[in-house]
Parts: structure tokens; C-alpha cells; sequence
């Protein structure tokens, strides 16, 4: 609304004092200029007084801010503001008491002035009304809402004045709960998009019809199907001026149990009589206390009479407990005598019982179950299941022998893969006993391998809680040894002397690798574990030959790599090892030494006219003399100094950590010793041997291995051309004789 003109301000002076509200004049800057009677009546201010103040002496202190900012943006764009919009507002009386108001405001123009007229209204009705409404429907939204029965409120849709369908504005929670939603899902639903059966047109039709005519609509047991509703309910609409409001109530078991006691004998037997599933209907017997203690028969299917090996004359009348008195341990008689104390639905699968059931004895048998309450009593519906249970069951078995066995093919796949990657036989044999611990966890055992020299068993590796003595035994004390095959140590078979005391069961595997037999593999039941000779053969015996096979070869090939390794460091003749480990040696021990610090010695010599030998008493004289010379070189010496047949009659002696003086006095040690060698051939015996021999010191004498070696075998020569059977150092050429 535009500004107002006037020029007559005594006119508008009399008009604002007869206005009903309290009004009061402010200019742009926020000066009061202006106030009338009734705002003196309402803020306790005298008007002569109040004019010329500013106008936050009306406002609390919180507001004063905020209504600087809201005077400017008004001065910039006067529009007319109504009574009792925007925020809630407080004026502040002369004496300082607040009071709730509402406010409009009027830009007017006086000349080329502009002010602004503000009338003020108490709010202090107003706002208790509104507090009350707001009360109110807050109570009677918890009172909807706390309802067990559903209630909604629903406006009509209409097109050309033509009601075409409802809306939902208001959904309690158990109304929503009937379709499977939320109220917030369903506010501002259209009701056709949610039901939509073959019954949603009648529903509304009925609706259109309450919205029009005024007339309440009632329907009990009204039954409706669709994707979202299925049930049996009781509902009553009515209008609420261009809406109306629904409440129903699901009676779908109700209706169902009265129209099952509606029926006819006959009718219901004929609907039950030859279904597939057996059903019962029992009525429960009460004691004097009135609590459930039995039930009586009062009807039995054909399946039912079928399942139970019984005539419907003999159940019909009897109690429950008289037919089948096993349902009662099994839990049985007390979920039913539940089923009709809280009306709940009992439902039960693969409920075993052990009974006898009529001509069929005992048996064993499974059944899926559901009771549910009709009356003071139960209707039982059950299906004998055992077969397909028995099925399950072995398929159960049968699924975990599957993962047993994979297990077992990859717990021996990792035996493999571990024996394939082991240095010597008594680490494949306790890798071997660490994956046995981990196949047969409840059990324990052990390898015994055969020791060449004393024909006896040497355990070596075990597991788990084994009572077997640990000490080494005889062939013969293994069955499995003797028979050349697995043997079960058990209550029918002969025990291994071997085993411990406490063992009760046990099986033995003789180990072959490389077709030898090297040893056996036992393993040992501590307790009694429930397993038959059977259970041995099937499970135990195919598993551990396995293991045995695979422990064997893998020891076999350990042993042969072994002695191939052997062959190729060591020389044949004498058992030393060869010049090839002795290069490989001595460059490590330099290497070594050169990181250290430290010295190396290497003794060099050779056999005093060793030709002669051969050609006076033939090669195998000095394959003798060299034989023994080697067998004299194995003493004498430390373990960590190595002894090499160079080649011919010529061997090395690589001393590490050793100097100049201790090799000398090391080389003339043996000088002596090998000079008391009596050694025969062909029955005779063959004259004395002596050698030279010639010392070299890294870093001493030299800087490589090789000069090493050429400086010891220059001192072996210089030993040589002094007249043999002596040692010369290459420090300074001096001998000993």
C-alpha cells in the first residue's frame, strides 16, 4: 500500500487518540513523536511524557539491536506490515514489566517528512489461546498415536470439483504399520497408489461417499488383499469438512478362529482331512488350579493316524501324554500349554523325538511343527521330516569329510613344499612332526629312523602328548617292521613292544625311500578315543602312509644329496677333501681374515720319494702309504682347520688364526708323526715315510690366495732341494729337521 498524504495533522492527531489500539508515531531516526491514549493503558506511559524519547525505551534490551537493523530495511522499503506477523515481540511498560504484543506497521508521509505508524496490540489472549490449541493437539497427536488400532486423516483429491481420489495427512504408527511403512512414507500419499487391490475401488467409493453425504461409514470383518494390505479388519470413517477420518483395527486371527469354530464338522473335515501334513486338534485338561496339564485328543487327520502308527478311535478321547509320552521330555507339552496361555503361535523344525509310534516301535523320527490356539486348546499341524533331515545329515557328514580331506591335501601340499626346501634329514623330520601335530591335533607319535652301525631305531622327531620311550629299539619291536606294512596296535591286534604303557591304540608305518627302509612312523592314541580298528584303517592308516612315503623319499634324497656333495669336495682314495673345496676354502678364509685382521697359515707338503714307492712295491703300496698319511692328518689337528689332498702324494693344511710360529711348530708336529706311520701291504710291511713340507702366512708372506699357495709350495721346494724331511717357512727360509 502506497504511503499516505496528509497536511492536516490535528485531524490524524484525533484519529489516532479514538483508535481502539495503542498507537504509537515514530520518525526515521526512531524518535517517538506521537503517542495516544490507549498507549498509555497498555505501556503505562504518559503520552506527553513518552513523545520526543527514542523508541528503544519500549524495548527489552535482547530486541534493541535487531530492531535497528529491521527500522532500517523498513525506512529503505516502506510496506505495510499487518498486526500479528513475524516473530513474537515484547514491549517494556514505564515500570519495567514486559508485556507480550503484536505490532503493525504504516509508513505516512506528513510533507516532505516520512514517518511510521506502529499499532499496538496486547497478545497476551492471543498467545495463551494459542498455547492452549497448541497443548491441545499436542495431546491429542500422543492419543492418536499412542492407539493399538490405526487412524488416519485424509483429504479428498478432487479434479473439476470431482473427488478422484484421497490424500493422507495424518498417519499414526499402527495405521502405518498395517502397510508396511512409516507414517512419514506415507503423509502425502495418494491412497490408490498404496492400495490397490481388486477391493481398493469400493474403499473408495465408501470414502467419496462419507465426504459427501455426511454419513459416517461401518464395516465389520471387511476382508482386503493387495501387495501391501492382507487381512480381515474392523473400520469406521467419518467427515471432517472436506476430509475425513479412518480408524480400523486387524481382527484377521479372530475372524479366522471364529469362523473356524463356524464351520461344520463336516466342511472341516473335508478340508483337512487328506492334506499331506498330519493336524490335530487338542482341547487342554486343566487341575483344580486351573493350570494346563494335559491335552485330549479331539481330532485327527488321516496323515495324523498315519504318522502316529494309530486308528483315529485310539486317539480320538486319550490324552496326549497317554498316546505319545515322549513329547513331554522333548519340550513339547510345555510349548503348547504356552500356546494357549498367551496366544502365541509355537512353530518348531527338525524337532526330534524318540518314541513308539503304534506298530512301527521305537524310532528316532524329525518334524517341522506349528501350533496355534483355537479356544482353550491347540491346533497342531506337523510334517514328518526325518528322511530329508537323515538326508541333511549325511550330507552334513559328507561335506565335512570333503573339507577334512582338503584340508588334509593342503596341510600335505605344505609338507611338500616344506620337505622340498629342507637342508638336512633331521629338519625334514621335524618339519614333518610339526604338520603331523597340526593333522592329527588330538593325538601325538613320532619317527624312529634306523642308525647304520648299530641295527637299532633312533627317535628323532615327535608330537603331541606321545608316552613312548624315547630310547632307541630293535627292528623286531615294530610290527609294522616286521611285516613290511601298516600295523594297528589295538585291542585286537599284537602291541608293539615299542609303544609306551598308557597308549592305547596306535599305528605304525614303516618309512621306504629309495626302496630302503629307513625307519617307521607311529602314531599313538594316549586315551581312549572312541575310534575302531575301522576308523584306524579308513582314516589314519591312508593319511599316515602318505606322510611316510613322502618323509622318506625326502630324507632319501637329503642323504644321497648328501653324499653326492660328498663326492664332489672330497677325494675318493683318501676321504681328505679336494684341491677343488680347498681353492674354495682358502679364498673364504682370506676373506675372511682380511675383514679381521687376522693371519692365515697353509701348510703345503709332500711324500719323500713317493715314486720309489710305487716302483719298487707297486701303486698299492702307495695307495697305503697315502691312506695312511690321511687317516694321521685327522688328528692333530683343530676342528676348524681343514686337511685336503692337493693332488698325487702332495696335501694342504689351511690353519685359520694362525701365525708363522704356531704353523711351523703344527707342520713339524706332523713331520714327526707321519715319520712314525708302520704301514703294510700284501703282508709285509713297507719302509718309513717322511715329508717336506712348506709354511706360508697371509698377510705375511702374501696378499692372495694364490701367491698364499705358490709361497708355501716355494718353501715345499726349498724344503725339498735341503734335503727333505723338513720344514722351511717362507718368512726367512730357516728349517727345521
Amino acid at each position: 500500500m502506497s504511503p499516505t498524504e496528509t497536511t492536516d495533522a490535528e485531524f490524524f492527531k484525533q484519529l489516532f487518540q479514538a483508535a481502539p489500539d495503542a498507537v504509537v508515531v515514530v520518525d526515521t531516526a526512531g524518535t517517538i513523536r506521537l503517542a495516544n491514549a490507549q498507549a498509555e493503558v497498555l505501556l503505562g506511559w504518559d503520552p506527553a511524557d513518552l513523545s520526543g524519547r527514542p523508541l528503544e525505551v519500549l524495548l527489552p534490551a535482547s530486541l534493541k539491536e535487531r530492531h535497528a537493523r529491521h527500522r532500517t530495511r523498513f525506512v529503505e522499503n516502506p510496506v505495510t506490515r499487518p498486526m500479528a506477523q513475524g516473530a513474537d515481540l515484547v514491549a517494556v511498560r514505564a515500570d519495567g514489566t514486559e508485556v507480550p504484543v503484536d505490532i503493525s506497521l504504516s509508513p505516512i508521509s506528513a510533507g516532505d517528512q516520512r514517518f511510521i505508524v506502529a499499532s499496538i496490540r496486547d497478545a497476551t489472549a492471543r498467545r495463551a489461546v494459542e498455547e492452549q490449541l497448541t497443548s491441545s493437539e499436542e495431546r491429542m497427536r500422543a492419543s492418536l498415536e499412542s492407539m493399538l488400532d490405526g487412524f488416519a486423516v485424509m483429504r479428498a483429491v478432487r479434479e473439476r470439483g470431482r473427488i478422484v481420489d484421497f490424500e493422507w495427512t495424518f498417519m499414526n504408527t499402527a495405521g502405518a504399520a498395517t502397510f508396511g511403512r512409516t507414517p512419514e512414507e506415507l503423509i502425502g500419499v495418494r491412497v490408490s497408489e498404496v492400495q490397490t487391490g481388486a477391493e481398493a475401488g469400493g474403499v473408495l467409493d465408501g470414502y467419496r461417499r462419507v465426504v459427501e453425504t455426511g454419513q459416517a461409514w461401518e464395516s465389520s470383518s471387511y476382508a482386503y488383499s493387495d501387495d501391501a494390505v492382507h487381512g480381515v479388519f474392523d473400520f469406521r470413517a467419518w467427515r471432517l469438512g472436506d476430509s475425513l477420518a479412518v480408524t480400523w483395527r486387524d481382527v484377521t486371527d479372530r475372524t479366522l478362529a471364529a469362523e473356524a469354530v463356524r464351520r461344520s464338522e463336516e466342511r472341516f473335515r473335508g478340508s483337512v482331512e487328506h492334506l499331506q501334513d498330519a493336524l490335530s486338534v487338542f482341547t487342554a485338561i486343566r487341575d483344580e488350579s486351573g493350570a494346563v496339564v494335559d491335552f485330549r485328543w479331539d481330532y485327527a487327520n488321516v496323515q495324523a493316524c498315519a504318522t502316529t502308527g494309530r486308528d483315529a478311535d485310539e486317539l480320538v478321547g486319550r490324552t496326549l501324554l497317554e498316546v505319545l509320552p515322549a513329547l513331554a521330555p522333548a519340550g513339547v507339552l510345555e510349548a503348547y500349554k504356552h500356546v494357549v496361555d498367551t496366544g502365541e503361535t509355537w512353530t518348531a523344525t527338525t524337532l526330534w523325538i524318540e518314541e513308539h509310534w503304534g506298530s512301527r516301535g521305537w524310532a528316532r523320527r524329525a518334524f517341522d511343527v506349528r501350533a496355534t490356539r483355537l479356544h482353550d486348546g491347540v491346533v497342531v499341524v506337523w510334517r514328518d521330516v526325518t528322511e530329508q533331515r537323515e538326508h541333511d545329515e549325511r550330507l552334513a557328514i559328507r561335506r565335512a569329510e570333503l573339507e577334512r580331506s582338503n584340508r588334509e591335501i593342503r596341510t600335505l601340499n605344505e609338507l611338500g613344499d616344506l620337505l622340498q626346501s629342507c637342508t638336512t634329514a633331521d629338519e625334514a623330520f621335524s618339519v614333518a612332526a610339526r604338520i603331523l601335530g597340526d593333522l592329527f591335533p588330538q593325538l601325538g607319535g613320532g619317527f624312529a629312523i634306523s642308525r647304520q652301525g648299530t641295527g637299532l631305531l633312533d627317535p628323532v622327531a615327535s608330537w603331541g602328548s606321545r608316552t613312548s620311550e624315547s630310547t632307541m629299539f630293535a627292528p623286531n619291536d615294530c610290527w609294522a617292521l616286521r611285516r613290511g606294512q601298516p600295523h594297528i596296535s589295538g585291542r585286537m591286534a599284537p602291541r608293539c613292544p615299542h609303544l609306551g604303557d598308557d597308549v592305547h591304540q596306535a599305528v605304525c608305518t614303516p618309512m621306504v625311500g629309495q626302496g630302503e627302509t629307513i625307519g617307521v612312523l607311529h602314531i599313538e592314541m594316549c586315551e581312549e578315543m572312541g575310534l575302531t580298528e575301522s576308523d584306524l584303517r579308513e582314516e589314519i592308516v591312508p593319511l599316515a602312509t602318505t606322510v611316510a612315503r613322502q618323509v622318506a623319499l625326502a630324507a632319501a634324497n637329503l642323504e644321497l644329496r648328501d653324499r653326492l656333495h660328498d663326492l664332489s669336495i672330497r677325494d675318493p682314495l683318501t676321504g681328505l677333501f679336494n684341491r677343488r673345496y680347498m681353492e674354495e676354502t682358502l679364498a673364504r678364509e682370506v676373506a675372511r681374515a682380511a675383514r679381521q685382521s687376522s693371519q692365515v697359515a697353509v701348510l703345503q707338503f709332500d711324500i719323500d720319494n713317493f715314486k720309489a714307492y710305487n716302483d719298487r712295491f707297486g701303486h698299492g703300496a702307495g695307495d697305503a702309504i697315502l691312506v695312511a698319511v690321511a687317516r694321521a692328518l685327522e688328528t692333530g689337528f683343530r676342528s676348524s682347520d681343514v686337511v685336503c689332498r692337493y693332488g698325487g702324494e702332495e696335501f694342504t693344511v689351511i690353519l685359520p688364526e694362525c701365525d708363522d710360529e704356531d704353523a711351523v711348530a703344527h707342520a713339524d708336529a706332523l713331520r714327526e708323526r707321519i715319520g712314525e706311520l708302520r704301514v703294510g701291504h700284501a703282508g709285509a710291511p713297507l719302509p718309513t715315510t717322511a715329508i717336506s713340507c712348506g709354511v706360508a702366512v697371509y698377510p705375511d708372506h702374501a696378499s692372495t690366495p694364490e701367491k698364499l699357495l705358490r709361497a708355501a709350495d716355494s718353501a715345499l721346494y726349498a724344503a725339498k732341494h735341503r734335503g727333505r724331511n723338513r720344514v722351511e717357512s717362507a718368512s726367512n727360509g730357516s728349517s727345521i729337521a
